[in-house]
């Protein structure tokens, strides 16, 4: 039972420019063409044809002399930014029977009202990429619609599918109406409350969860595949969502069923149309379901295709015709055959058929896309109030509710949902319930605040602390709840029972348990005031933290300087600064509320004026028998950076484990040149002569060792003098900067750059820039160097993990070498650099810009 939600594509929009230079210069003759436009190079057939995109005179011509298929076409295309080229070829009957899918989509990039979108560094675009990017070869292509165009299109027609009208029968099936699969939905919601079923890391309900949601359900005459629509539909809708690892119902629950019925019924039509998981192909297509789940990506139109292009034919419909199921099925094959890959070559492999022949097409079509539509038409649709059956279900007419849930009609007149009478209130605290005279609200809110003692048309409930406390944390006052029992019940609420929940309610508003909060640290409390007159309805806490309203949203970085966001679900991070002597100190920007409680455990902790926590180690925080290891290790876990030895020192000290210290009597030999002392190290057997080396000029020789060392001198002819002078080469902050300028390397650039990059690739920039081959960033380089214009980058450094934004002035660039490089200054790193163009993966030109 899958719970998860597939996100779909959402890709960034690019200037026309942008998406333009990614095109071959044939390409851009093309469009030329269509438009009459004399240019002859790439750089003027980019502007004329920019001009001609951005007037809404040209654009308003060639909008209305589009047909049909072309203005449903760009409608689809908006609707769904960033589409796939062959996910759009993949659902031709969105388009209507008069449609050439790729002739239209040709039609619109050759004019450019689709232009092809800079994405995945893929090479010039050229027109006969459409077709073959259908078939899997190649880099597949997104689809933008111009801002201009979006705005100017006309209204979308019908597609014009009709389905054959039926004489109307002597009877119908009864009454319709929605209680059917709003009861299951408001079950689903139930056994959420009381189960909260963990999920696993693939997004399934846990085994034995699963196992109990099940039995729970069936108890309550709710099958196995209504629990699994309506968990399906509960997550589109937002009424449950996972939270730490278990399903959970939202506020949004109580919402819904506050709402009228229409909108409740077209809430539930809409989550199942617009949701990616697919419990109805699981159901129908067992066999073949993982086969067809891989080519049905996620966001993808192809995705839901099948319902939505069931919705879109019953949407077309006149009112009060009938029709038959027959004949609705027959509708939808004829729109597309291909619906669900039956004319696919994996979909006869994946079903054991090494030939596909037509009398097997026509089988597998009669044994499961036939019975899966029937089953929308009869199950589905008939228990959501859309459709009215008769003729045991091979006739339906649309109803007035589902034409509202299609968008195509008001919604109907609302009936007076509970009556006066639905409740009885015992003294002994139980609430019977005539569930026929209950709206979907008050059995909501019966769920949320009681125990269900029996089911079936008059429920049994039992009022509880427990079941109390559940339904106030679900949103609702206890006030509110007790006017919802007053006013569907004729009896009225008996006294011990009215104050026994008043002082339920009391107790429990004693106690306030937040969860899911945000908390805002502010630095200074004039940021803090700022912040409580945005949010008005927040509370301080402190002088520095605002507790922020339920709902209340955070940008993802700080807009304003003295407040930081942080995240309180990740463990803490390296946040200690070392600093001389036993002290660290934690940043206020890095610290969060747990911190302190962590710090106290190590030493001795205070709190500066500018909020900073500053740690001294202390030997009281030592415990006996405890091993210092273990205080090294919390540090290590906070410290950023590698810990200083002198941390790790002071702890092995006091616990007793370092070893006295001891005095000797050495020979220090002394030169007169750094370059010999590192001769003699070099030498083969100096490991065993010398202990040690002082500053630049001095070792230190092993005791005994002194004639030895005279002989490996001698090769190299050199001799020890007599002079007993005082050795000193002065503090080391005086010769260590002669020591790193004679062992400078010769590739210290090349490590300052390593450095560079990984400390600006630590973060990763999710700034939206167009991607286009090599040869085409050096096109847009070279122009940008011709203008003096600066150019945004996201480069790849060799030292990076992360690419970074950077902004570049390019000054030179050279196609020529082996390696193609851009030169230029850098603003990231503020210096010159050089870049290669196969590692730049996105290229922006500032045009309103110069240096």
């Amino acid at each position: 039972m899958s719970v998860v939600i597939a996100n779909g594509r959402n890709q960034s929009s690019f200037s026309v420019k942008e998406c333009l230079q990614g095109y071959t210069n044939d390409t851009l003759g093309i469009v030329c063409e269509k438009w009459q436009l004399a240019a002859s190079n790439k750089p003027s057939r980019i502007r004329a044809i920019e001009r001609i995109l951005t007037d809404p005179l040209h654009i308003d011509s060639a909008l209305q002399a589009l047909n049909p298929p072309a203005v449903r076409l760009l409608h689809l295309l908006c609707a769904h930014p960033g589409c796939l080229v062959s996910d759009v070829l993949s659902v031709p009957a969105l388009l209507g029977p008069d449609g050439r899918v790729l002739a239209t989509l040709q039609d619109l990039v050759s004019r450019g009202l689709a232009l092809i979108m800079p994405l995945d560094r893929s090479g010039a675009f050229s027109l006969s990429q459409i077709g073959r990017d259908y078939h899997g070869n190649g880099i597949d292509l997104s689809l933008h619609v111009p801002e201009l165009v979006r705005t100017k299109l006309p209204p979308s027609l019908p597609l014009g599918y009709k389905l054959p009208v039926a004489d109307p029968p002597g009877e119908t099936n009864g009454k319709t109406g929605s209680d059917s699969a709003v009861g299951a939905f408001l079950e689903t919601l139930r056994v959420v409350e009381i189960l909260g079923p963990r999920i696993t890391a693939t997004g399934e309900l846990h085994k034995s969860d699963s196992i109990r949601a099940r039995e729970l359900a069936q108890e309550a005459g709710v099958s196995t595949e209504a629990l699994t629509l309506a968990l399906m539909m509960g997550l589109q809708l937002g009424c449950i969502e996972s939270r730490e690892g278990r399903l959970a119902v939202t506020p949004t629950a109580s919402k819904w069923a506050e709402s009228p019925e229409a909108q409740r019924v077209k809430d539930l039509f809409h989550s199942f149309t617009h949701s990616e998981e697919l419990p109805d192909l699981k159901l129908f297509f067992p066999q073949i379901f993982p086969a067809m789940q891989e080519h049905l990506p996620a966001g993808s139109l192809r995705r839901t295709y099948h319902k939505t292009l069931v919705a879109a034919i019953l949407r077309e419909q006149p009112a009060d015709a009938w029709h038959t199921t027959d004949g609705f099925v027959d509708t939808l094959r004829r729109a597309d055959s291909n619906l669900l890959f039956l004319e696919e070559r994996w979909r006869a492999i994946a079903s054991n058929t090494s030939d596909p022949t037509p009398s097997w097409r026509e089988r597998m079509w009669q044994t499961h896309e036939r019975r899966l539509f029937i089953w929308l038409i009869q199950s589905l649709f008939a228990r959501l109030g859309l459709v009215q059956l008769a003729n045991e279900g091979q006739l339906f007419r649309i109803t007035g509710l589902g034409r509202f849930a299609l968008g195509v009609g008001e919604a109907p007149a609302e009936s007076a949902e509970s009556a006066p009478d639905a409740l009885v209130i015992q003294p002994d605290f139980e609430v019977i319930a005539y569930l026929d005279r209950c709206s979907a609200d008050l059995r909501r809110k019966l769920d949320a605040f009681c125990e269900r003692v029996r089911v079936g048309q008059v429920g049994t409930y039992k009022l509880t602390q427990d079941s109390l406390y559940r339904g106030l944390r679900s949103g609702v006052a206890g006030e509110t709840f007790i006017r919802i029992l007053e006013a569907h019940t004729q009896r009225g609420i008996p006294n011990n029972v009215r104050k026994q929940i008043e002082t339920w309610v009391q107790k429990a508003e004693n106690i306030v348990i937040r969860t899911n909060c945000q908390i805002l640290e502010c630095s200074d409390p004039a940021v803090l005031a700022e912040w409580l007159r945005k949010y008005p309805h927040a509370q301080m806490i402190g002088e520095r933290f605002l507790l922020l309203p339920s709902g209340a949203t955070l940008p993802n970085k700080p807009p304003v300087k003295g407040l930081v966001r942080i995240d309180y679900t990740k463990p803490i991070a390296p946040c200690l600064f070392q600093e001389p002597g036993l002290r660290l100190r934690a940043p206020w920007s890095r610290t969060s509320l747990l911190l302190k409680n962590r710090l106290v455990e190590l030493g001795t902790v205070n709190e500066s004026d500018s909020g900073d926590l500053v740690l001294e180690l202390a030997r009281t925080a030592l415990k006996k028998g405890v091993d210092w290891g273990l205080f090294a290790a919390q540090l290590e876990a906070l410290v950023e950076g590698a810990l200083a030895a002198r941390y790790r020192t002071a702890l092995r000290a006091w616990c007793g484990e370092a070893e006295p210290l001891t005095t000797h009597t050495a020979t220090l030999l002394r030169f007169d040149d750094a370059d010999a002392c590192e001769a003699v190290l070099d030498m083969t057997d100096s490991m065993k002569i010398i202990e040690g080396r002082i500053g630049l000029r001095t070792l230190v020789v092993a005791k005994g060792a002194l004639p030895a060392l005279k002989r490996e001198l001698q090769t190299l002819g050199l001799r020890i003098g007599k002079d007993g002078a005082v050795l000193d080469d002065g503090p080391p902050e005086e010769w260590a900067a002669q020591w790193v300028e004679t062992h400078k390397s010769e590739t210290e650039q090349d490590t300052q750059e390593s450095a560079s990059s990984e400390d600006a690739g630590d973060d990763i920039d999710d700034t939206p820039l167009p991607s286009y081959s090599p040869r085409i960033v050096g096109e847009i380089i070279e122009d940008a160097i011709r203008r003096r214009r600066p150019v945004l980058i996201r480069y790849q450094s060799a030292y990076s993990k992360n690419p970074t934004v950077r902004r570049v002035n390019p000054v030179a660039v050279d196609v020529l070498a082996a390696t193609p490089t851009v030169s230029g200054y850098c603003h990231r790193l503020g210096a010159a650099r050089e870049f290669k163009l196969s590692r730049i993966l996105g290229i922006r030109l500032l045009e309103d810009e110069t240096f």
